[in-house]
């Protein structure tokens, strides 16, 4: 099928390997990779203190990292500023947005 291991989580798209080991834990501290790796130890695939062992690296080289930021940095259209600004600005989630969540909560009660 041509299939290559891209070496990290996600890394089959630029955005996807940015998002997921750089910005989720970064701006939200919600990191997949151990999500991922708690699968592989509950299902046999490796061992606990592998899983311990791969933690302790970086989710993935930096001069890729900073590549990559680089890239959507650009693609995002914004200035570096910018960045830095959204990611230190406090995470915010739907509710802090118009929407219909009330439909939601009226159905669920």
């Amino acid at each position: 099928m041509g299939w290559r291991d891209y070496g990290v989580k996600h890394g089959e798209s630029i955005y996807a390997r940015f998002c997921q080991s750089y910005i989720l834990p970064e701006k939200f501290g919600f990191d997949k990779g151990r999500a991922h790796l708690s699968c592989l130890v509950v299902s046999g695939q490796i061992s606990w203190d592998a899983a311990l062992e791969i933690l302790k690296a970086p989710p993935y080289p930096a001069e890729i990292m900073q590549s990559d930021r680089e890239y959507v940095i650009k693609k995002l259209d914004i200035s570096e500023e910018m960045f830095l600004q959204i990611m230190s600005a406090p995470p915010k989630t739907f509710r802090d947005y118009p929407n219909q969540d009330f439909i939601l909560r009226e159905l669920a009660m």
